[in-house]
């Protein structure tokens, strides 16, 4: 069985309901927690941006921000906006915004540029002056 084969059948047998009960087992012991908590940190921390939330439907920019974290980032922002109340208690200085971008039935977050840290807020102003979004307070 060559790279391809093996990497198809796995994605066909992890999708079973046998392998899933497996995998919750596996990361309920603590080499698996540990490999889990790994594994997320990995993913949360890989990209350093610029990001965007749109509007689905007519694709204009609602928000634009920057981070070290975006894949993070970008989930925070999704919990907050469809968690307004845990927002409010965790977060009052940013639930103007999450309260804006709620009224908004579909949002597509997505990362408009890869880039160094040292170039996050240099190309957060760029954007922000190319996109106008809606809600950004620093234009």
């Amino acid at each position: 069985m060559n790279k391809e084969e093996k990497r198809a059948y796995m994605k066909v047998y992890n999708a079973t309901p046998e392998a899933r009960a497996m995998q919750k087992r596996y990361y309920q012991t603590p080499k698996g927690k540990t490999t889990h908590r790994q594994g997320q940190h990995h993913y949360y921390n890989k990209i350093k941006g610029v990001y965007g939330c749109f509007d689905g439907e007519t694709n204009e920019c609602l928000y634009v921000g920057g981070s070290k974290a975006v894949n993070g980032r970008i989930n925070n922002h999704r919990y907050a906006t469809n968690n307004l109340d845990k927002a409010a208690k965790h977060r009052p200085s940013h639930l103007a915004l999450y309260t804006s971008l709620a009224q908004h039935q579909s949002r597509d977050w997505r990362v408009i540029e890869e880039c160094e840290e040292e170039m996050i807020k240099t190309l957060e102003k760029h954007y922000i002056s190319i996109y106008n979004p809606i809600y950004n307070i620093h234009k």
